[in-house]
């Protein structure tokens, strides 16, 4: 018997080597070396001293060290060369290159086009990067329109003197011209500013190319008046594919900006105390601005006791309005809101056996971007022993 037991171990031994054996596990496989992204703008003037920023992100299944160059040439049409440049990944501390952030994998360089090239045309960039060992990623390319271009002309630019509180609708306009071609112009860029504070670029929508090709239309509602009241300079800009910008033209304008409204404010106006644990009191209110919710910097409420004292330490309950169901872990960002950006806010409350019996008088308001404040909504909730 024991023979048969022995040779039996021996069995499992030898067939469990052999399945050692035979399941091998495979190395990882590794990156492959490879540029992986590569940023350069569209249109250049030819004609431009200005230098343009090239860059490529290079990734190496070793690390940046192993990587030893990464090159850009720019070829003409016709297949001839027209200039060759080194990109760096050195974060701008030997060379001029514009690059931001040494050894992180993104190379680049400032290239002057006058200097690159020999005048308008299509440019094809190639990007190329060679590592220690002498291997090549795959070469990446991208056609650049080159042209002797001339910056755009505004002519003339039409806003209105006032925006109304809660205007429905209304817009802006600008005439341009351009010495190239009035399809050379890409947009119109606006910026808002206030005397003594730094101008904000206009970005919420787009322009649009009226029928008559030189006009651009800025179609605007209340919501333009989001976190702005009082007066105003806006500041026009034509501004063509190449980059370049017309001369600046100014127009005052006065925005009107009143408070916000609450309404529907939805709570259970009884509640009997636990007994034991907690109870949850779900509280909601609808909050209107004429601006627009954009417009909506905060809502919020102050909870009174039964005995005239305020809940909180004085301080208000935060409303939310982020669509994020209840926890109880969390109760103040995960406050049991229903729908995100309707603008119904709303908050869970607790309450548990030691909670005050009685009237608790509920104070809502809601405050806009600009610090105008709504009329106050009020309600209550009585608990009951």
């Amino acid at each position: 018997m024991d023979k048969v037991l022995k040779g039996f171990s021996l069995f499992v031994l030898i067939v469990a080597v052999y399945a050692c054996q035979d399941t091998t596990v495979a190395p990882p496989e590794k990156a492959p070396f490879l540029i992986s992204d590569i940023r350069i703008a569209d249109y250049w003037a030819a004609n431009s001293s200005t230098p343009e920023l090239v860059e490529a992100r290079v990734e190496h299944p070793d690390g940046i060290k192993a990587i030893q160059m990464v090159r850009v040439q720019v070829v003409a049409a016709d297949n001839t060369m027209e200039g060759s440049a080194q990109l760096y990944d050195d974060g701008g501390a030997t060379t001029m290159s514009g690059d931001l952030l040494a050894a992180d994998g993104v190379f680049r360089n400032l290239l002057v086009p006058k200097a690159l090239v020999s005048g308008s045309g299509v440019y094809t960039f190639r990007f190329s990067a060679t590592d220690q060992n002498g291997n090549v990623a795959p070469v990446v390319e991208k056609t650049i329109q080159m042209g002797e271009n001339q910056p755009p002309q505004l002519h003339k630019v039409f806003a209105p003197g006032l925006l109304p509180s809660g205007f429905y609708a209304d817009s802006l306009a600008a005439i341009v011209f351009d010495p190239d071609s009035v399809g050379d112009v890409s947009d119109i860029v606006l910026d808002i500013s206030k005397i003594g504070m730094p101008p904000v670029r206009y970005t919420k929508k787009s322009w649009e190319r009226s029928a008559i090709d030189s006009i651009f239309v800025l179609s605007i509602d209340s919501s333009f008046a989001a976190g702005l009241k009082g007066t105003y300079l806006l500041s026009f800009k034509a501004r063509d594919q190449f980059g370049a910008e017309s001369d600046t033209l100014l127009r005052k304008i006065q925005i009107e900006n009143k408070a916000g409204t609450l309404s529907e404010i939805a709570m259970p106006h009884q509640i009997t105390k636990p007994a034991s644990g907690t109870k949850q009191i779900f509280i909601s209110v609808k909050a209107n601005d004429p601006q627009g919710l954009t417009d909506v910097d905060s809502v919020y409420f102050y909870s009174r006791k039964p005995d005239g004292s305020l809940s909180n330490n004085g301080k208000p309950f935060v409303m939310v309005d982020n669509g994020k169901a209840f926890n109880i872990a969390n109760p103040f960002d995960e406050a049991g809101d229903k729908i995100a950006g309707d603008g119904v806010y709303s908050l869970t409350s607790i309450i548990d056996t030691g909670a005050a019996t009685g009237t608790f008088v509920f104070s809502f308001y809601s405050r806009d971007l600009v610090g105008n404040l709504s009329a106050m909504g009020q309600d209550s909730i009585e608990v009951k022993p």
